[in-house]
């Protein structure tokens, strides 16, 4: 779940790190005309923490999640790709931090259950890979960016997005259910 969280909070970087600079050239919006436009994306993250806060305790959480990785990595490449007005793009990027924020309390949940006795190294590791994520995907982002321009930093979200879905729906597995596969082994 670290490496999903890992790759995901890559993808929300690179979509965040590189849309002013996008709104900028695709729009011709100062710096300045940013702002707001920026402040809107980002209450996206908010949004996505509430909605998974509600999620994760429900029984399909691990399906939502990856869905919510896939969908949110499409999104992505979309918000760098079409060329919509500006509001239409600061809607999509608010999507995308949702969709792709959703994950968070889901993730917490999970590390506290497999973690036993070692809450604090587990919440230390989610941590780490909040951070990873975050210099990843804003140094990577600025890689796709210099070699194809903003439709590769929308490639590379969508690509670390859905390996992130496809490590939740093929890898990750319950506590629970990992108990109860080791007691019939």
């Amino acid at each position: 779940m670290l490496t999903a969280n890992w790759l995901q909070v890559m993808a929300l970087m690179g979509m965040s790190s590189y849309l002013a600079a996008y709104l900028m050239q695709s729009y011709r919006m100062t710096a300045g005309e940013t702002a707001l436009p920026l402040t809107l994306a980002g209450l996206g993250v908010v949004t996505g923490s509430l909605l998974g806060g509600r999620m994760a305790s429900h029984t399909h959480r691990l399906a939502v999640v990856a869905l919510s990785f896939a969908a949110g990595g499409l999104v992505a490449a979309l918000v760098f790709t079409l060329h919509l007005s500006p509001w239409l793009t600061v809607g999509l990027a608010f999507g995308v931090a949702a969709l792709l924020t959703l994950s968070w309390p889901v993730t917490a949940v999970l590390l506290m259950a497999a973690a036993g006795q070692s809450r604090a190294t587990a919440t230390g590791m989610f941590a780490v890979s909040n951070q990873l994520g975050m210099m990843g995907g804003a140094s990577l982002g600025g890689l796709m960016l210099s070699l194809g321009h903003f439709p590769c930093v929308g490639a590379f979200c969508m690509a670390t997005a859905v390996t992130a879905a496809m490590i939740v729906q093929y890898k990750v597995r319950e506590a629970g259910e990992r108990r109860r596969h080791v007691a019939v082994s």
